[in-house]
């Protein structure tokens, strides 16, 4: 019996060394987590985890720890996960308050992930040009704010995108050639472009303005000469003094439909 101890006493102690490591994966813990676009439990639900689960660790902001599944990086509360140094234990010690008889149970070991990638695009940067329709009339972006964001054009004809754009912080950039038709702007803003999955990482919002942007083309005689008149527009995405055109917020999934 004291040979048993001494063996218990040992074990606990190798283990306590593991607390100094740095966690670099998380497990699920409750029996249900919900994954969240934001760090916050009014964000939205991305999916939902099950105990057991384990994902790589990218992060930590306050409560919320941001993690990578193989279909989405999003964040759990620390409440719902435990802290792990590797794939194969815990980095977080428990000291029991009763001794309860040791039941073995395999691991399964994970899968490799690699990490996001995330890049910063220039500005007018094309990421998407979902038309061949071309004409006249132009549009130009600013974006005044303090994040980069992506611009997506939406050709309201085809309900599809006629052309999506980069824009970093504080610049602007203008879409050419934009065809005869009725769009809609929709954009998002954010840090750490990923472009595997296509958004930011960080602090990722979506937007759109309320009202259709409308491009024509009227033919004009003057003289001996025919002149086109056409359409051009500017739009900036932050708040400016007597601005007269309305956004509203959007979920990702509308944003992504696109």
């Amino acid at each position: 019996m004291a040979k048993l101890v001494v063996t218990i006493l040992i074990a606990i102690s190798l283990c306590g060394t593991l607390v100094a490591q740095k966690p670099r994966f998380v497990t699920v813990i409750t029996e249900e987590a919900n994954l969240r676009g934001t760090p916050t439990s009014a964000g939205e639900i991305l999916a939902v985890v099950e105990e057991g689960d384990r994902f790589r660790l990218i992060e930590k902001k306050g409560a919320w720890y941001l993690v990578q599944t193989p279909a989405y990086v999003g964040w759990l509360h620390g409440n719902t996960i435990r802290l792990e140094t590797d794939s194969r234990g815990a980095s977080v010690v428990v000291r029991p308050k009763a001794i309860q008889p040791l039941v073995y149970k395999p691991i399964e070991p994970l899968i490799y992930v690699p990490p996001v990638e995330t890049r910063r695009p220039a500005t007018g940067t094309v990421m998407a040009s979902g038309s061949y329709r071309t004409g006249l009339g132009y549009l130009v972006i600013s974006n005044g704010t303090e994040t980069d964001a992506i611009a997506k054009l939406i050709d309201l004809s085809s309900s599809t995108s006629y052309r999506d754009v980069y824009i970093q912080a504080n610049t602007a950039t203008t879409i050419q050639n934009i065809a005869i038709g009725n769009y809609e702007l929709l954009f998002s803003l954010g840090r750490d472009y990923a472009p595997s999955v296509n958004k930011f990482l960080t602090n990722a919002s979506y937007s759109k303005f309320d009202s259709y942007i409308t491009f024509d083309e009227t033919k004009q005689v003057i003289g001996n000469t025919i002149r086109t008149n056409y359409d051009s527009y500017t739009l900036t995405l932050n708040t400016v003094v007597g601005g007269n055109a309305a956004t509203s917020r959007i979920s990702e999934a509308e944003f992504i439909k696109y």
